[in-house]
């Protein structure tokens, strides 16, 4: 999978609809998950949003302090 670097606030969640989920952020990975079937992968985007979702909290609270 090609990766392009873009700027962005938050990190994307990409799904290549085959078997893994990355997380990017300007054009890094930042964490990925496999998966092998459709539940595998309901439950691996769930994870992956709630990753996104705990690292802008903790950026944004960072920011706050």
């Amino acid at each position: 999978m090609t990766l392009t670097a873009t700027k962005t606030i938050n990190p994307r969640v990409i799904d290549n609809d085959k078997d893994e989920i990355i997380v990017v952020f300007e054009g890094r990975p930042l964490r990925w998950w496999n998966y092998t079937n459709d539940a595998e992968r309901r439950t691996k985007m769930l994870c992956a949003r709630e990753y996104v979702e705990g690292w802008c909290d903790g950026r944004d609270g960072k920011s706050a302090a």
